[in-house]
């Protein structure tokens, strides 16, 4: 199955729309507020891990690499986190001193 141009361009967009806000709720003051896309993420992978249960000429290492290569957005969305919560800690000892 090829994707079309068009489908490719929606796919760039929301990627970095995705991360764009992501970028937004990491430096908010409410720490929660990060952590709401990997959570998403992470609860979709072990979701699908476990749906993937009913199709039985998978593997069971089909079925680990599957949940290895789902989690690498949620890993992704908390480097982002991690990143955006130690520069604003940075800044506010920086203010401090």
């Amino acid at each position: 199955m090829h994707l079309s141009l068009m489908e490719l361009l929606l796919i760039f967009v929301g990627g970095v729309l995705i991360l764009g806000i992501q970028f937004y709720l990491s430096t908010r003051k409410n720490r929660f507020m990060g952590l709401l896309f990997p959570i998403v993420s992470f609860g979709y992978s072990i979701y699908m891990f476990l749906k993937s249960d009913f199709f039985s000429d998978m593997t069971f290492s089909m079925k680990a690499y599957m949940f290895i290569a789902q989690n690498i957005p949620a890993l992704v969305l908390l480097v982002i986190y991690f990143i955006c919560r130690w520069n604003m800690k940075k800044r506010r000892e920086k203010g401090a001193v």
